[in-house]
């Protein structure tokens, strides 16, 4: 494995437990005046995946691994075209490009970065999940 992509152990912080009162069993569940209450947006299997390789880019820019950031770009940007040529060892093209990334990037790592988006979402009963987290640093999932 590369030593540029060796990550510390990620730290999974627990929120604070919120304790309603006896004398307003709702103060818990309200916003404080000023604050908005943040809206939970459902994304796709599709967006999902996306962020992940979003993630990814941002880390091997951000690691300056130059290398190894335009080798992953080379990759997706050939299985694309492959795919939009009709290529059926191409498809999905999802299944594809992690596949072809697992070899490049290591499974490790893969995974390591698959875990940090997963924590970032939840999984709801209709199948989607929903980011419970806005603007995560990058630098997080290191």
């Amino acid at each position: 494995m590369d030593p540029q992509l060796r990550f510390p152990p990620q730290s999974m912080a627990t929120p604070p437990i919120v304790q309603s009162t006896f004398r307003d069993p709702t103060l818990s569940m309200r916003t404080r005046i000023g604050h908005h209450q943040r809206r939970r947006r459902m994304i796709t299997e599709r967006e999902k995946f996306l962020l992940l390789i979003k993630m990814i880019l941002l880390y091997l820019e951000r690691s300056c691994n130059i290398d190894l950031l335009y080798k992953t770009k080379h990759v997706i940007q050939r299985c694309v075209q492959n795919n939009r040529q009709g290529d059926g060892r191409f498809v999905p093209l999802k299944n594809v490009i992690e596949t072809e990334l697992e070899a490049l990037l290591g499974v490790e790592f893969f995974s390591h970065m698959q875990r940090c988006l997963e924590g970032k979402c939840e999984i709801t009963p209709f199948g989607y999940s929903y980011i419970n987290q806005r603007n995560s640093n990058p630098d997080m999932f290191a």
